[in-house]
Order: C-alpha cells, then structure tokens, then sequence
C-alpha cells in the first residue's frame, strides 16, 4: 500500500512538473496572436504590401502549406490582392508561430527537471502526424464548409479558418520536440 502512494505521490509531482511548463507555453502563445492581429492590422493599412510579401521568395514559403494551395487560390475567383492577403497573413502568422518555437525550444533546453510521462509523447507523435496530413491534404473546396477552406467565402473567412491549423502543427512540433527532450533527460542523465 505505501508503495503505491509513493507511485502515486511521485506521478501528481511529475504532472505538476508538466503542468508549470504546459502554462508557460500557452503563455508564450500570445507571441503567434499578436502577429495575427497586427498582420491583419498592417495589411488593412497597407493593402499593396500584402502582395510584395506574398511575391517575395524568402517570406511566401515560410508556411509550407502557401505551395501547396498557390496553383488552385490563383485559378479562383479571389482578385490578385485577396489572394495576396491570404498567403501573407498565413505567413506572418506562421513567422509568429516559429518565433514561439524557438522559445519554447530554448526554454526546454535548459529543463533541469528528468520528468518523463510516456502517454504524452505518443500524443505528440498522433497530432503532429495528423497536422501533417490535414497540410498536405488541405485544398480549397467548392461549397461551405466550417472548418475547411471553401472558394465560396471569403478570403478574411478562410484567412482566420485556416491559422488554427498553422497554430495546432507549430505547437504539436513543439510539444513533439519538449517529449523527445524530456525522455533523452530520463534516459541519459
């Protein structure tokens, strides 16, 4: 009996380990948003850069999914600074995302703690996995959809339709990248 009350006692420690980094990441998070709101912000501003952002070689790919979508957005019936919106708010906000990456990369670099909870690597493998997938299978699709890209609405509607996806695959690659460092803490001290 007292042994499984030190099992029990060690894991709510080890979840409360988890808990306070978890917090400190959400809390970082504001870093993506606030790049989502003063993106749109800029563009409403100054509409004639969301194209110069968009034709430029270096910032248009930095959300990998702007490659993917490119050919059929340009076959629409979106005009050319719609379209250039589109793919500069995704990558603003992806520039957002990576920034908190980075962050949060550093921040678990220098962990001291060898908590190491097996559950949640395998969940990061799972979303990440599936976050990959909804990327390379996302398209714009003919009729309304909630949660799908849709040449029906829109380009402020599938904009802001779109960023969870871009948030959920940055933060999934995030938490991937937290697990993996915390089992190599665990096993090699």
């Amino acid at each position: 009996m007292l042994e499984n009350n030190d099992t029990t006692l060690k894991f709510e420690a080890q979840m409360k380990i988890e808990v306070k980094h978890l917090k400190r990441s959400a809390l970082l998070m504001i870093i993506p948003a606030i790049f989502a709101i003063a993106g749109r912000l800029f563009l409403a501003s100054y509409p004639n850069t969301a194209c110069t952002m968009a034709d430029n070689s270096v910032f248009f790919p930095l959300w990998p999914q702007n490659l993917l979508l490119h050919d059929q957005l340009n076959a629409s019936r979106f005009t050319p600074n719609e379209k250039c919106t589109f793919f500069a708010m995704q990558s603003i906000f992806a520039a957002g995302c990576y920034i908190w990456l980075f962050l949060k990369i550093i921040d678990d670099i220098n962990r001291k703690d060898r908590v190491f909870i097996p559950g949640f690597l395998k969940v990061a493998i799972i979303t990440t996995a599936v976050s990959f997938t909804s990327i390379l299978t996302s398209k714009f699709n003919e009729y309304n959809s909630l949660y799908s890209l849709s040449l029906s609405q829109s380009i402020e509607i599938n904009t802001w339709k779109n960023l969870p996806l871009i948030w959920l695959t940055v933060f999934s690659i995030g938490i991937l990248i937290e697990r993996t460092l915390a089992y190599r803490r665990s096993r090699f001290p």
